[in-house]
């Protein structure tokens, strides 16, 4: 009950495809002394080259399972596969710290039938092997501590090993496995102070970190706790992230809008990055966070306050001061949607698919998207593309190729009529680095972004980029030094006449709760609309009724949830249960009653 959805959530999770080159194989990195990931205990090798071990039936389960293991340790697909087939990872590999210590464990119960001819033999091959795996390195330091260590551990199991089958006295078999644990901590720790602490920087995550301002500020703690002391409201949520960290509001106790993309399914992901192009500050293929400051996208995901550096100019359109702080000020959304909407102009995901991201939003905001085809024809935004002239800056533009000359440089929008109307532009284009391995920043007026440098393993490929600031004649966009291909040029005019109109609406919800996995309300469809939109993340899990009878969930606006409605009240609940979950447990609970049973009759029968 817990492996199915487990797997289920693992295919169901998204990151973006790896455009580069992945090997099937690639025997570079030294198992037995110094790789990055996991180095093989000598003993296990030794062990491993003992043929009369492998007669337990124990000792070749976690042999061959060590084995399989150290197959797939070089094979960058395999990494590529156990990172959802992204980017090769090999956090993987901790499984074969776990089974070559079961095969340890497994040889160690033999060595009371182990001859002095047969540890020779091992000896020999392990001794070899190891040789081998030093002259194959080419970067192999034998003067390293990994190589010192190794070099004196194998021949020292070996003579312990000697003596306990010279001499089959149980204190020698259990100074041998006091050895083995001793050596595999010492080795443990210096790696993880060499490669882990310093060369992974893993020891600035201390004591001081976690108590500083920048992890879990007590600043922030008082806005937050000021937030909650005002709202009424239980559904709400606070754009805010100390620094880059995208769990923030796990640490901190808020409803936020941000959180390691691991942690939901892909259609949130799939929301962020290709349905709505929401820019996040920092292209990573690992994160969302936050929602580019778009006040549509705000007020209907229930984005009630954000917190901001003071000076920022990036306040989201209709967001007023609420509070400040000596570094921070509070800004509270004045167009706030409710949590449940209802609609009846629905709009499909197919009939938008080539509609700008504005327009998806207008969308959302009128009626309702949904999963598949049908609907009515797509709505229209200001478009304002050719009302702006191109002129350079310090660069070269031409065909689309920038070639940015200066220390900083680029291309201004500039509006032919000089009239800016109040409210914000939506700034589209698709921006590719020529330079295959340099990150760099991008602004665009007063609003900053970063993206990877092409061969950086969190780069997402996603290069059709949709940024928001506050209308302005003049659109500003600046690149470092380097050539780049900037195309797609695009600019839409947003006054907020639709979102402003939709706040004007009442809402019809009414006794919401939220307990667990379930999730009730009331409301009342005066409208008489077709369906119930509400902003939870949908899953495959999610079952619905109303007023008592089973509804179908919808996937809603991209990534969330929706169930049709009666004219009138309707009382509406949502359960959630991991998909597969009654299945599963009942697999689970059969098997559990099957191996009892077995258990008690085996244990009846007579013995032979």
């Amino acid at each position: 009950m817990s492996f199915v959805p487990a797997v289920y959530a693992y295919l169901n999770n998204h990151r973006p495809a790896f455009q580069q080159d992945i090997e099937w194989v690639n025997l570079t990195d030294n198992i037995l002394f110094t790789s990055r990931y996991i180095v093989l205990p000598a003993i296990f090798l030794l062990f491993w080259t003992i043929p009369a071990f492998h007669r337990s039936r124990l000792f070749r389960l976690f042999a061959l399972f060590t084995l399989i293991g150290v197959l797939l340790h070089y094979s960058p697909i395999a990494a590529s596969l156990f990172n959802g087939f992204s980017a090769p990872q090999y956090r993987w590999e901790y499984f074969m710290a776990f089974v070559s210590g079961g095969a340890v464990a497994a040889g160690l119960e033999r060595i009371g039938g182990l001859t002095m001819r047969q540890l020779i033999a091992s000896s020999a091959f392990a001794l070899l092997a190891c040789n081998l795996a030093i002259r194959i390195d080419q970067g192999f330091d034998a003067g390293s501590w990994q190589a010192v260590f190794v070099s004196l551990s194998l021949p020292a199991a070996i003579l312990l090993l000697a003596a306990a089958i010279r001499w089959p006295r149980p204190l020698l078999k259990k100074i041998l496995a006091v050895y083995i644990v001793a050596s595999a901590v010492v080795f443990a720790n210096f790696y993880q102070a060499d490669a882990i602490l310093e060369i992974g920087r893993i020891k600035n995550v201390n004591e001081e970190l976690l108590t500083t301002t920048g992890y879990d500020s007590l600043e922030i703690r008082g806005l937050l706790e000021e937030i909650h002391s005002q709202e009424s409201d239980p559904m709400y949520r606070i754009d805010w992230m100390e620094d880059i960290r995208n769990n923030t509001p796990i640490v901190q106790e808020f409803r936020g809008l941000s959180a390691y993309s691991s942690i939901l399914n892909k259609n949130l992901l799939y929301f962020y990055l290709y349905d709505l192009e929401i820019d996040m500050g920092r292209e990573s293929v690992s994160r969302y966070a936050s929602l580019g400051n778009r006040a549509n996208l705000h007020s209907l995901l229930q984005g009630k306050y954000t917190i901001l550096e003071k000076g920022d100019p990036n306040v989201p359109y209709g967001f007023e001061e609420l509070t400040a702080s000596e570094n921070f000020v509070v800004y509270r959304n004045t167009n706030n949607l409710p949590f449940a909407r209802s609609a009846s102009d629905s709009y499909s995901e197919a009939g938008l698919e080539t509609s700008h991201p504005l327009v998806r939003e207008h969308a959302m905001l009128n009626g309702i998207v949904l999963d598949g085809d049908g609907g009515p024809a797509p709505l229209s935004a200001a478009d304002q593309t050719q009302q702006y002239q191109i002129q350079e800056q310090a660069a070269v533009y031409d065909n689309g190729l920038l070639e940015v000359r200066g220390e900083t440089g680029g291309i201004d929008l500039t509006r032919k009529d000089g009239a800016v109307l109040e409210g914000d532009l939506y700034v589209s284009f698709h921006l590719e680095n020529e330079a295959s391995s340099e990150g760099f920043i991008l602004t665009v007026n007063g609003y900053e972004t970063s993206r990877k440098a092409n061969d950086s393993i969190y780069r997402t490929y996603v290069d059709d980029l949709t940024l928001r600031i506050p209308a302005d004649e003049n659109v500003k966009i600046r690149l470092p030094q380097g050539n780049y291909w900037l195309t797609e040029l695009q600019v839409f005019e947003e006054t907020y006449e639709v979102l402003e109109a939709q706040v004007q609406k009442p809402s019809g919800a009414s006794n919401i709760e939220i307990d667990g996995s379930k999730v009730t309300l009331d409301y009342d469809n005066v409208q008489q609309d077709e369906y119930l939109f509400l902003s939870i993340p949908y899953e495959r899990g999610w079952k619905a009724s109303v007023n008592g009878e089973k509804a179908p969930v919808l996937k809603a606006n991209y990534a969330f949830v929706a169930v049709p409605i009666e004219a009138g009240m309707n009382a509406v609940e949502f359960t959630y249960r991991p998909p597969y979950f009654g299945v599963a447990s009942a697999v689970s609970l059969l098997s559990a009653l099957a191996g009892l049973f077995y258990l008690i009759f085996r244990k009846r029968q007579p013995a032979p």
